[in-house]
């Protein structure tokens, strides 16, 4: 059932200086669909949505959860060795399967959604880790 992985890329920002994290999770689920709605002129607008199930014991390569804000207060060097999902920034993005693409000056985030379908902006996390039965996070992004 959790048999899928995903990359997902934590923003991080020291200074002036931008940098992305990226980290390959095991043990996930995921669904990519598109979502129609009508706007009030009549138009259809179809938005690609990605949903997301990580376990609490989802394999991520060694890097242990913390919250955004922590995350964020953290030094460049201590964020790497940690994960987050943060939908508050807009510059955080989940790329379905294992992806070795690096965020750069020159590949921005834009690029990186064009060059994998299966991808999309963190726009939603529900934090069910406090349940008694299988704690996991759910994540949200188009």
């Amino acid at each position: 059932m959790f048999d899928q992985q995903v990359t997902i890329y934590n923003w991080h920002k020291a200074g002036q200086a931008e940098s992305w994290n990226r980290t390959v999770i095991s043990g996930v689920a995921y669904r990519y669909t598109t979502e129609k709605t009508v706007s009030s002129s009549g138009a259809v607008i179809m938005t690609p949505m990605l949903y997301i199930t990580i376990p609490a014991e989802a394999d991520a390569q060694g890097k242990t959860y913390v919250d955004y804000v922590s995350y964020l207060a953290m030094s460049p060097q201590h964020a790497a060795e940690h994960w987050t999902v943060n939908p508050k920034c807009n510059q955080e993005v989940v790329v379905c399967g294992a992806c070795d693409t690096e965020i750069t000056e020159n590949y921005r985030i834009s690029s990186l959604k064009k060059d994998h379908m299966k991808s999309g902006l963190v726009c939603g996390l529900e934090d069910n880790t406090d349940e008694e039965l299988l704690k996991h996070y759910r994540v949200v992004c188009r």
